[in-house]
């Protein structure tokens, strides 16, 4: 049986086998389907942005640069004395 990313080797050899075999079978087909869909919705945008303004494109492109952007920034909550509140429980005690 499968628990925690590892399989049980103690059980029926025959058994694991037949379950590894279906979990990379079913993993491939599931990589496949994701791919295809990724092309399909990549395909309508390129075609979107041909069909409209290329101003969408630059749009696209800032959009994308202040996502990558958020990843770094970190947020901070002040209280009402101006100091930065780090722990959960003052939180909880603003709320």
């Amino acid at each position: 049986m499968w628990h925690r990313g590892r399989v049980d080797k103690e059980r029926d050899p025959a058994k694991v086998e037949d379950l590894e075999k279906e979990f990379r079978e079913n993993n491939k087909t599931t990589k496949t389907e994701v791919d295809k869909m990724k092309e399909a919705i990549f395909e309508e945008m390129y075609e979107d942005l041909k069909k409209n303004n290329p101003k969408n494109l630059y749009n696209l492109a800032k959009s994308r640069k202040r996502r990558a952007l958020d990843i770094d920034k970190r947020m901070f909550i002040k209280g009402g004395e101006g100091n930065i509140i780090c722990s959960d429980s003052e939180l909880e005690e603003m709320a």
